[in-house]
């Protein structure tokens, strides 16, 4: 690969994020390449950096979840008792793996004392 087709790290990440983070982004960083920002800069930097964390997270937490869900459902692939042989045991743990790994993977987001209860998995 010659100079001219070769990418950078930076393009190639780039050209994976939305049109939208990468304006966000370009308006943080000519705010934040300014010596002194105005008050008024210094909101918009302020809702800029907040509006781009969530349309990140937004954009990552489908993406991984979605591969998840993806992932679990080819477990289920290998209940047929006609193609494997499993114990009540293995089922148990493969049970008990997949509840420890999403309780852990969950934690972080539980408030201590938040007992509101599960509404299900919906963004929009």
């Amino acid at each position: 690969m010659n100079q001219a087709t070769k990418k950078t790290v930076s393009e190639e990440t780039s050209a994976r994020i939305p049109v939208e983070e990468q304006v966000l982004m370009d308006r943080i960083a000519k705010i934040k390449a300014k010596k002194n920002p105005s008050e008024e800069e210094q909101d918009t930097l302020a809702q800029a950096s907040d509006d781009l964390k969530a349309r990140k997270f937004v954009r990552l937490a489908e993406a991984r979840v979605t591969k998840a869900c993806k992932s679990i459902s080819l477990i289920g692939n290998l209940s047929g008792r006609s193609q494997y042989l499993y114990t009540d045991e293995q089922v148990k743990a493969i049970e008990n793996a997949l509840i420890a790994s999403v309780s852990e993977a969950l934690a972080p987001f539980k408030k201590a004392g938040d007992d509101s209860e599960d509404k299900g998995f919906s963004f929009g």
